[in-house]
């Protein structure tokens, strides 16, 4: 199975840096020529409500001269909403980010760019509904609520035992 992130920029510009990881084995670095071109990762096929609220954060390190680093959410319309994180860190730190979609689509594609000089590495992005509960849907939670079961396991069955946190990431 490849990875969902698709390389943004010319080949090379993305690689992974098992020297000093966010998490895990690796994480990946963005090269910036410092050219004015674009360089980062993407990944499509999320999907977004019209006017709903979500919120998210990536966690970031690298060289001043990579900022700002733009999160952008691009609507099947073409749409681009976009937040800029116009200062980062050398050492990894979380910056938060919202948007409001402002049309419903179902192959919505995040992107992490700059357009800077230097390299960036992104330790983790995470994304969801601003109404959500500590993490799940709200709509989801409501339904639960509605069978009012006392225990729910997750997946169930003998799968968790060979279950790798990692796979999840």
């Amino acid at each position: 199975n490849g990875s969902p992130w698709k390389v943004i920029g010319p080949p090379g510009s993305v690689t992974m840096d098992e020297a000093n990881p966010y998490v895990g084995r690796h994480t990946p670095v963005i090269r910036l020529t410092g050219d004015g071109k674009a360089a980062g990762i993407s990944q499509e096929g999320l999907g977004v409500l019209k006017g709903k609220g979500y919120v998210g954060r990536i966690i970031l390190a690298g060289d001043s001269g990579a900022a700002p680093v733009r999160v952008r959410l691009v609507l099947s319309d073409g749409t681009m909403l976009d937040q800029s994180i116009r200062k980062i860190s050398a050492e990894f730190r979380s910056y938060p980010f919202k948007f409001t979609a402002s049309s419903t689509s179902d192959n919505v594609r995040v992107e992490v760019v700059s357009q800077g000089k230097g390299a960036f590495k992104i330790g983790t992005l995470s994304l969801m509904p601003e109404d959500n509960i500590k993490g799940w849907r709200r709509d989801v939670v409501g339904l639960l609520k509605e069978l009012d079961a006392p225990v729910y396991r997750w997946p169930g069955g003998n799968f968790v035992s060979g279950y790798n946190w990692r796979d999840g990431i």
